[in-house]
């Protein structure tokens, strides 16, 4: 007698929970011989595909994240550029306030000699005494101004900066994230190939 023999095996460890076919039943290449109970390799694969999903989820959170990140960028970069204007307005008011200041301080001295020399009313000492306190007053307000600016600014960059470094850490995340989910495509590929082996065929 001769007889080609055909060898089968199972890949994976599993319980069998049915056998298709009988002795010297005739099969055809393709057909079910031996199935395997498939609920761990199921329920794994399900597991994998859940992880993806997380996976995935967590990128586009991280994309939202970007988006803010962008924004908040946006505005600090906005605030940079209105405290530089604030500043340049507050340096404005001042250069125009001290020159005025200085003939008001010039005044003041003027009519206070005219006043000791009996040569000026009060009235006129009292006038230019306001004029140079208005003016001063004012120039004092222009400096906190700048101040006030130049606090901002140095705010503003500092956030600015922040926000970049936030910036290029979402950007590594996303690296991370999409070799979590390549990882996790790789996972559900032998998920899948381990229950495919589940069911055992007729090699011819």
């Amino acid at each position: 007698l001769k007889a080609d023999m055909t060898p089968l095996s199972t890949r994976i460890s599993g319980t069998v929970r049915s056998v298709n076919v009988s002795d010297y039943q005739n099969v055809t290449a393709g057909q079910p011989l031996i199935e395997l109970d498939d609920n761990d390799y199921q329920a794994t694969l399900k597991q994998s595909e859940a992880a993806l999903a997380g996976s995935e989820a967590a990128l586009e959170d991280n994309q939202a994240a970007k988006r803010i990140q962008d924004a908040q960028i946006e505005a600090a970069s906005a605030g940079v550029v209105e405290a530089q204007a604030s500043i340049n307005a507050a340096k404005a008011g001042i250069a125009g306030v001290s020159p005025e200041l200085d003939r008001a301080l010039t005044e003041l001295h003027r009519q206070q000699a005219l006043f000791n020399a009996q040569a000026a009313t009060h009235q006129q000492l009292e006038a230019a005494t306001a004029q140079e306190g208005q003016l001063r007053g004012l120039l004092e307000a222009r400096n906190a101004d700048l101040a006030r600016a130049v606090g901002a600014l140095a705010t503003s960059q500092s956030q600015l900066e922040a926000a970049k470094h936030q910036r290029e850490a979402l950007n590594t995340k996303d690296d991370v994230y999409k070799a979590d989910i390549e990882a996790k495509k790789a996972a559900i590929i032998v998920a899948q190939v381990n229950l495919a082996y589940t069911r055992i065929t007729a090699p011819t």
